[in-house]
């Protein structure tokens, strides 16, 4: 009697065990859709990079104006 208890026991284990991995299975795969779906998609355009005369930085552009008092930026978009 006490092998049939053991034997329902560890197909129990064996059931509930394939249960939770399934369910983490599912759960990352949603997981993984939400990331895909929430993401813009990609951009194949480039944009021309130049570098700023004050802070050797690389920028678009089209960039908005940066804090510091002396961006170029800032005075072409005035």
């Amino acid at each position: 009697m006490s092998k049939w208890i053991f034997l329902a026991l560890v197909v129990l284990a064996l059931w509930y065990g394939y249960r939770w991995y399934e369910r983490t299975k599912r759960i990352r795969a949603e997981e993984r859709g939400r990331v895909r779906a929430g993401a813009a998609p990609a951009s194949r355009t480039s944009e021309d990079m130049r570098q700023c005369p004050a802070c050797g930085v690389y920028i678009a552009a089209d960039a908005a104006p940066c804090a510091r008092p002396d961006c170029p930026q800032r005075a072409r978009r005035a």
